[in-house]
């Protein structure tokens, strides 16, 4: 009913071990979040029925883009945690669980904002490009967060996929920082162990230190990247973590604010609010774009 999104977390239903189900989830996630319920996500690896090493690993891949995210299974079936299904599928999910953890202040940041205005952290590519006849009908890709484009591999045997990049922006590898012009569909190697991301020019992704859990008495330190060359702002946010002390106002928000002069990216930092004492330590703020790697003055 219209409201549960206030007061919990919804998952798509009991679903079953196949690629089918994989790729509704995709879509009901993304319906559901643009329907008013943010925080949600699936069973992954199937609820019912035993999954692939493929296909589980894919599902991980999937499932670490929602908010609600975790490995779940009927009573009855064989054991499916990641180090159940071999020590390939324990490596590569360990890596795409680490992805989602050097994410999570992104992530973080992005439900803070759907609390706020109900905008979802994974939403259809047409939320963000509504004058793009192109991806009215495109189901296997998404937007996570404002700023990255997300390409999970969500069919058996497939270790490249095509995606298409909206026009009106160029677009940057997240892992590599490879320029792409929008308005184009390009080919993407798609290794199981990897997820297909890409940044918009302008992006600016706080990447955390890779913990074993979340502390937020003692945050991990962050890396502020700034993708391409254009103008942009990201509000770091930083609360206790367990009690909602922030609405009394008990939380910190730095303004990361990137302007380009003369060719050349500057960098101002300014506090929000600042009443939350044990906020995380910025490591330090860099660029990546065409031109390679340089870390920025701040």
């Amino acid at each position: 009913f219209a409201g549960v999104q206030r007061y919990g977390a919804v998952w798509t239903g009991d679903n079953t071990a196949n690629w089918d189900h994989l790729r509704m989830n995709v879509t009901m996630g993304l319906n559901m979040g643009i329907s008013g319920i943010a925080f949600n996500g699936a069973d992954v690896g199937g609820y019912t029925g035993i999954p692939s090493g493929e296909l589980y690993t894919r599902w991980m891949a999937v499932g670490s883009l929602f908010p609600l995210f975790r490995g779940h299974s009927e009573r009855g079936n064989p054991d499916k945690e990641p180090w159940a299904l071999g020590e390939q599928v324990e490596k590569d999910v360990r890596k795409i669980i680490e992805l989602r953890y050097k994410l999570i202040r992104y992530l973080y940041d992005a439900m803070r904002k759907a609390s706020d205005t109900g905008t979802p952290l994974a939403r259809p590519l047409f939320y963000d490009f509504p004058d793009e006849e192109k991806v009215l009908k495109l189901e296997d890709e998404f937007m996570f967060g404002d700023s990255i484009l997300a390409a999970p591999v969500v069919t058996s045997g497939v270790v490249k996929r095509n995606v298409y990049l909206p026009s009106g922006t160029d677009w940057y590898d997240f892992y590599n920082g490879k320029k792409y012009k929008g308005g184009q569909t390009i080919e993407v190697d798609a290794p199981l162990d990897t997820l297909p991301l890409f940044v918009k020019n302008g992006g600016i992704i706080p990447i955390a230190d890779v913990v074993q859990f979340i502390d937020a008495k003692n945050p991990a330190p962050v890396e502020i990247v700034v993708y391409g060359t254009k103008s942009g702002e990201y509000r770091l946010f930083d609360d206790d973590g367990e009690t909602n002390q922030y609405k009394n106002g008990i939380y910190t928000e730095r303004i990361f604010s990137v302007t380009e002069e003369n060719g050349k990216l500057a960098v101002n930092v300014t506090f929000g609010s600042k009443k939350y004492e044990k906020f995380s330590r910025i490591k330090r703020v860099v660029n990546i774009s065409e031109n390679g790697v340089k870390e920025l003055k701040y």
